[in-house]
């Protein structure tokens, strides 16, 4: 065995001399576990299991699980019985098993078809596949890169020998939704020795996984990183924690994962991979105007602007690779009916599943549109809108006529507006200049040469005075114009009403 392959020998670790199920006996405690079969090697699950210490006869019993499986409690060195009794099949004993101390004592049994009134009797030395596994991977956490552990474990892989029945590796524990959480239970006490620990298998299974590898921008612009996709099809919860990963015998990386319920899936990445290269461009345009509206008095030309960002792959090895790109989703955007379908949706990235072959570059566009919208305020319209209207063939020959009986009537109402503030001028300049002939006035001496100014002043004076009188008259009826004007511009306007599709 490779010394840096971690093995460690005591899966549970009790109080030495504890109170197993035998009694009083000395020692570090070990385990028996099994796997129940019918004469077809199909599983047999229920199946009552009793197991007895051949020296002081006391017993524990135990069922199999919907597997075909069954663990015992913690056992004192022993030898013990196994006695098996299913509904259909005979009774069945193991005679002679051996339980070591910090052991798992291997006992699996294949009943007859039969009554269970009828026994069958075997040995653990005439059992080919009994064994006692003295060791229990613990964790594979100290795993060296590019260790390989072929010849100890006779040509199984690392995955295979800890999920396969014999690997002495068993589940001690069930596991149960309580509400939004979880909880796991362990279904025999254990004791440990103070100072000491214990490693407690809460899942074994195999589970779905691909290897893949991870692209996302933000992280790194030129590499993604190796990774998998896991998903969880066991009953349990996963907790959040501490990932080590192996690829075949060897040591590939460690991760972290968050939690992990049943039926989902993640992406898990737990190293650089060299042997891909990823880079990205983006560029971004207007597309033409696709509606038209004229809504309350307000125009709209709405129009999409695009952003398109296109991944180039290239594979450098000469193995088929698999990468997933990690787009962001962006509020308001959506991708375009060209783009590729991601292969899912989180609530922050599109995942684009892209095969690139030994070797090879391909290219993945993603496209996204948004909708945005120009507005132009009819009563303030222009002819300069209007002829960009035309121009991009927004509108039909009759909303121009009104679109120019609008300019007509804004054209008109402001000659009548700049009018008044013509006059409002006039009419000051006229205040003042009666305010300084009065202080004039009020300078003169009674001589006859300021007789004479005096004159001259009240007559120009008198003047003034029926100019004001013709400009109040000219406003008073530029007023009712102005009016009158204003009306019909907001007839019009509101009046208008356009929903028109436009052709790209």
């Amino acid at each position: 065995m490779p010394e840096d392959l971690n093995l460690d020998p005591q899966l549970y670790e009790p109080a030495e001399g504890g109170g197993g199920p035998g009694g009083g006996g000395g020692g570090l405690a070990g385990t028996v576990s099994g796997v129940v079969t019918d004469p077809n090697g199909a599983v047999v699950p229920g199946a009552t299991v009793t197991i007895t210490n051949s020296e002081t006869q006391q017993s524990v019993v135990t069922t199999t699980s919907s597997e075909g499986r069954y663990t015992s409690p913690v056992l004192t060195p022993g030898t013990y019985t196994v006695k098996v009794d299913s509904s259909g099949f005979k009774s069945t004993v193991l005679t002679n098993l051996s339980v070591r101390s910090s052991s798992a004592s291997r006992g699996n049994i294949r009943l007859e078809v039969g009554s269970v009134q009828e026994v069958v009797t075997i040995t653990a030395s005439q059992q080919a596949d009994i064994s006692s596994n003295t060791t229990t991977v613990r964790g594979l956490y100290s795993l060296k890169g590019g260790v390989s552990n072929t010849s100890s474990l006779d040509g199984v892989s690392i995955s295979d020998a800890i999920t396969q029945p014999e690997s002495g590796v068993e589940t001690a524990a069930t596991g149960s939704e309580v509400g939004d959480l979880f909880e796991y239970r362990i279904d025999q006490p254990v004791t440990v020795p103070r100072d000491r620990s214990a490693l407690i298998p809460i899942l074994q299974t195999r589970m779905e996984g691909e290897r893949v590898s991870i692209y996302n921008e933000s992280a790194r612009q030129d590499r993604p990183m190796g990774g998998i996709l896991l998903k969880n099809t066991s009953p349990l919860t996963l907790e959040g924690g501490a990932l080590t990963v192996i690829e075949g015998d060897a040591y590939a990386g460690e991760a972290l994962m968050e939690r992990l319920k049943p039926g989902e899936q993640r992406l898990i990445s737990f190293e650089l991979d060299l042997g891909t290269l990823v880079t990205a461009r983006a560029k971004e345009k207007r597309a033409p105007t696709f509606l038209v509206r004229a809504v309350n008095g307000v125009f709209q030309a709405h129009y999409h602007q695009t952003n398109q960002k296109i991944y180039v792959v290239t594979n450098q090895t000469d193995k088929p690779r698999v990468v997933m790109i990690e787009h962001p989703v962006r509020q308001d955007w959506s991708l375009s009916g060209d783009t590729q379908k991601p292969e899912e949706k989180t609530a922050n990235y599109y995942r684009f599943r892209v095969k690139v072959g030994p070797h090879e570059k391909l290219e993945l566009p993603v496209t996204e549109q948004r909708v945005l919208m120009e507005t132009y305020t009819l009563t303030n319209f222009t002819r300069q809108d209007l002829e960009l209207f035309v121009e991009k063939n927004y509108i039909d020959a009759n909303t121009r006529t009104t679109l120019e009986r609008i300019i007509d009537l804004r054209s008109r109402l402001a000659a009548k507006e700049a009018r008044v503030e013509s006059i409002d001028s006039e009419v000051e300049e006229i205040a003042k200049d009666q305010e300084r002939l009065r202080d004039n006035i009020k300078a003169l001496t009674a001589t006859a040469e300021a007789k004479q100014l005096i004159t001259r002043y009240v007559a120009k004076a008198d003047t003034q005075e029926t100019r004001l009188e013709q400009l109040n008259k000219e406003k008073q009826a530029l007023g009712q114009e102005i009016t009158g004007l204003e009306g019909e511009l907001e007839t019009v306007v509101r009046g208008l009403s356009i929903d028109r599709k436009l052709t790209d």
